[in-house]
């Protein structure tokens, strides 16, 4: 196994990539009712499509 790290500029980019998508994760989780998220597919739908 060889372990590779990010630079300071390629950590920066990837916590502002992370945090987008944990917004929008966190949107496609609070716009699904409770019998979606148990039926995970539909939740997973709204992240890809972005439409929430």
């Amino acid at each position: 196994i060889k372990h590779v790290f990010l630079t300071e500029e390629g950590e920066k980019l990837f916590n502002e990539i992370f945090s987008a998508q944990k917004k929008r994760i966190y949107q496609a989780f609070s716009a699904s009712k409770a019998n979606e998220v148990v039926s995970f597919d539909n939740v997973l739908k709204k992240i890809i499509n972005g439409k929430i």
